[in-house]
């Protein structure tokens, strides 16, 4: 579970085998990480424009957790993903 805090906004990440779920809620438990930016830095990261660790070098990026946390979420923000087959779309 990871909680993001983007510009005044919270969020919480809850990742399984198969699925991704994003609330616009506080985590109801502690994170295993934690990553609070703004959007335009988090739109840049995503968009591969800018690297993580230049964000956080650059104090626009904060990330909190373990490493292993820590890489995993940053692993997510960089991830491509392509929305699940709908019943309609399947031959």
């Amino acid at each position: 579970m990871y909680e993001l805090h983007i510009d005044a906004d919270t969020y919480f990440i809850e990742v399984t085998d198969d699925s991704l779920h994003i609330s616009r809620d506080s985590a109801p438990t502690p994170p295993h990480a934690t990553l609070t930016t703004d959007l335009d830095t988090l739109r840049a990261i995503c968009d591969h424009q800018i690297t993580p660790a230049a964000a956080v070098d650059s104090g626009s990026l904060h990330l909190g957790g373990d490493e292993h946390a820590k890489q995993r979420l940053t692993d997510l923000l960089l991830a491509s993903f392509m929305p699940a087959p709908q019943p309609a779309d399947m031959p």
